[in-house]
């Protein structure tokens, strides 16, 4: 009975896990990001649907991913949205990232500027492969503009990662009480 029970509980998380990768629409690679390091990427769309981007990242020491993503839509409709951000951790294989979802970010556009999504962040991230993937969705095209009349670019960062406050406070911690146990032997 534990054996079908396990067996189940196996099942289960390979189905999460599978159904967490993302199908994605259009790939590429954004190389190594490792600390400090910037890149960009613009995609433009001429038909109605909903799209995936993703792109694939390195970092080789731990970091934090952060960025923005400016839309525009010449239309002047409100045809284009950028509808969400997210990182998965893992590359892409066959035209799907490979790996769990890590978040997403759903800040909704138009916070501060009208096009200008107000950023996503993820960390503290480990070294290893990620894949940032875009989500947007095309609701109607005039046909008389020319193609690219909307679209996206996105920019993407990394930076250190930087421990937390209470990560920091029980470091603290824990040198004052070594440093107390050393006394203490001394005196001894």
């Amino acid at each position: 009975m534990k054996l079908k029970s396990l067996a189940v509980g196996v099942a289960l998380a390979t189905a999460a896990s599978f159904a967490s990768a993302a199908a994605c629409t259009s790939t590429g690679s954004l190389g190594d990001l490792t600390p400090v390091d910037l890149d960009s990427f613009t995609q433009s769309f001429s038909s109605v649907g909903n799209y995936s981007d993703c792109r694939s990242f390195s970092i080789s020491s731990p970091a934090n991913a952060l960025g923005l993503v400016f839309d525009w839509d010449l239309s002047l409709r409100r045809d284009f949205d950028v509808t969400s951000v997210s990182l998965f951790n893992g590359g892409i294989v066959a035209g799907a990232t490979s790996g769990s979802l890590i978040g997403t970010d759903t800040t909704p556009e138009g916070l501060l500027v009208e096009g200008l999504n107000a950023g996503f962040g993820f960390g503290p991230l480990a070294a290893g492969v990620y894949t940032l993937v875009v989500n947007s969705s095309v609701v109607n095209v005039i046909s008389w503009l020319p193609n690219g009349d909307m679209g996206y670019r996105a920019t993407v960062g990394t930076t250190h990662a930087v421990p937390e406050p209470g990560t920091l406070a029980l470091l603290g911690l824990g040198l004052v009480g070594a440093a107390a146990a050393r006394r203490r032997k001394q005196q001894a």
